[in-house]
This record gives C-alpha cells, sequence and structure tokens, in this order.
C-alpha cells in the first residue's frame, strides 16, 4: 500500500525502499487521485521497483484547491529531484491529465528531463479538444456524481469492477466525491492548454524515451498524428492500442 511522504504531503511512496532501486513516478487522471494506481502496484515485485506516486493539484489531498498546471509541474519536479536517485533515471507514467503535465515538464524542462527520466508512458494523448467540449465537461461532472452513487451500492459497484476490470477502492472513490464539482473542471479546463499546444512549443530535441497508448474505440489517426509530431522531438517514440479500450 501507498504511504504519504513526510515532506511533501501529495507524494506517496510504495514498492521497494532502497532508493537506488528502479523508480517509477505514477500520474493520475483527471476527477482521480494516486488511489487509481494502488491496485496497479500489487502485480509489481515489491524489490524490483521503488514507486513515486503523487495527488496533483485539485485532487486527492490536494483536493481543496483547483488544478493548476504550473503547479503541477513544479510538483512532478520538486517530487524527482527530492526522491528519484541522482545516478539512476526514473519512468513516468501519465494518464491523461497526468500525461499532459508530464508532457508540460518535458517541453518547460527538456534539460531536466533528459537528466533525470529515461522513459514517459502516456496514456489517451489528444491533439485537439474534442466538439462541444464545454457541454462534454458537464455530462462529465454529472457522470461522476452518478458513478460514484452508484459505488455505494454493493451490487452497482461490482458491476462496475467488472465492467471496468479494476477494484475500486473506497479511498478512490471518496477522492472523486470530493473532485466533482462544475466550477471547478470549467476553471481548469480554461487554464490548461490542449496536448497540442505543448507539443508544438517543444523547440528543441529532449533526450527521452516515449510510449503513448490509446483505446481502439478512441481516435487511433489521432494517436498517429501525436507519435509522428513527437518523434522528431524525442529521442524515440512509439505507440501501442488497448484493444476494445476507450478513455475512461
Amino acid at each position: 500500500m501507498s504511504k504519504p511522504h513526510q515532506c511533501l504531503p501529495f507524494v506517496f511512496e510504495a514498492g521497494s525502499t532502497d532508493p537506488a532501486t528502479q523508480t517509477v513516478v505514477w500520474l493520475h487522471g483527471g476527477t482521480l487521485s494516486h488511489h487509481e494506481f494502488t491496485q496497479v502496484l500489487r502485480n509489481f515485485s515489491r524489490d524490483k521497483y521503488r514507486h513515486i506516486l503523487l495527488d496533483l493539484p485539485g485532487h486527492g489531498v490536494l483536493a481543496l484547491e483547483d488544478f493548476n498546471l504550473e503547479k503541477a509541474r513544479q510538483n512532478l519536479e520538486l517530487a524527482i529531484r527530492r526522491y528519484v536517485h541522482k545516478e539512476r533515471k526514473c519512468h513516468i507514467v501519465g494518464f491523461s491529465l497526468g500525461g499532459v503535465t508530464a508532457l508540460s515538464l518535458l517541453q518547460q524542462k527538456p534539460e531536466f528531463i533528459g537528466t533525470h527520466v529515461a522513459k514517459i508512458f502516456l496514456s489517451s494523448p489528444r491533439l485537439e479538444p474534442p466538439v462541444f467540449a464545454t457541454l462534454l465537461l458537464v455530462i462529465a461532472v454529472l457522470l461522476v456524481r452518478i458513478f460514484v452513487l452508484l459505488c455505494s451500492i454493493d451490487a452497482a459497484k461490482m458491476y462496475l469492477e467488472k465492467r471496468l476490470g479494476m477494484i475500486l477502492s473506497e479511498a478512490l472513490v471518496n477522492d472523486m466525491r470530493k473532485w466533482a464539482s462544475l466550477g471547478r473542471i470549467l476553471r481548469a479546463s480554461e487554464n490548461t492548454p490542449q496536448p497540442e499546444l505543448i507539443i508544438d512549443n517543444i523547440t528543441e530535441r529532449v533526450d527521452v524515451s516515449l510510449m503513448l497508448c490509446t483505446g481502439s474505440k478512441e481516435s487511433v489517426a489521432k494517436l498517429v498524428d501525436v507519435e509522428n509530431k513527437l518523434k522528431r522531438k524525442v529521442r524515440s517514440c512509439r505507440s501501442v492500442v488497448a484493444l476494445d479500450q476507450r478513455h475512461l
């Protein structure tokens, strides 16, 4: 199980306690928290990896504030500086909003990424906002509230876990309940640039490898566009498609 770090309350540690072990930094998606990954970590050997999990601004232990990409980027950089072994590069896994945060740090601090990070795994990157984005955000908040309500019903929770293929911990559901604010998500969307702008503003080649992942029920063509753009800006970039999956 993950535990909060004493110095930075938004940083949680799991796995190996040896600081020289290969470190993986996990960045959750919007509406969620670091608890999104606590079940995933059980599939890793405890001694092979050291895991650093962050709660992004506006989520989890930072739920009282709004999401701010600049602060998210700064928190990620601070966590890497403090808790990643200086002589061994880490890996970053970013889902959705977490992936945008990782891309933003890559764009703003290319030398830092090249020095401290070996690989970045990005899930569901988008080049452009969907049509009727504001309406979709309103629907998203409504769906999260319905989702949280259903999770309070045992039979519905079991059905959702079977459909999603993941165990919904009480801690994760509680974090989603704290987040579900229409005003909060609208402010976050207004202040967060689209990945396309972040990628276009990467002005120098960065010494890092990227892997992009999207679901087959999403726009695979868009994934190819993202891959082709990033191949010119990083050491290497490749894509994978998860069959029969879509963005949560």
